[in-house]
């Protein structure tokens, strides 16, 4: 599969998310252990899922994965926003680093 593919699955996962009750409210009450620890989880599954021969649902499970790192950074960005809004300041736009 192409990298634009698995794009439209992880994003397609992230509106599922949403729709099991997984949004912005939800999600920006997180603060960046919980996330953490979730992201952790799902990956440690995904481990197992492939140790045990189950490639689909290992990357299945990695799909989930990266919707849920998704949801992260969309969370940071609010938060970044409402930081700037309340200092007047305009929201960087993610510089890549890390």
């Amino acid at each position: 599969m192409n990298a634009s593919t698995i794009l439209n699955e992880i994003l397609a996962e992230r509106e599922q998310q949403k729709k099991q009750g997984f949004d912005a409210a939800h999600d920006d009450a997180l603060r960046a252990h919980q996330w953490e620890a979730r992201i952790v989880r799902y990956v440690a599954r995904a481990t197992i899922l492939q140790r045990a021969g189950s490639p689909a649902l290992a990357r299945r499970r990695l799909v989930q994965v990266a919707a849920l790192a998704l949801a992260a950074v969309e969370a940071l960005d609010r938060a970044e926003a409402a930081v700037a809004a309340t200092a007047g300041q305009a929201p960087s736009t993610g510089s890549g680093q890390a």
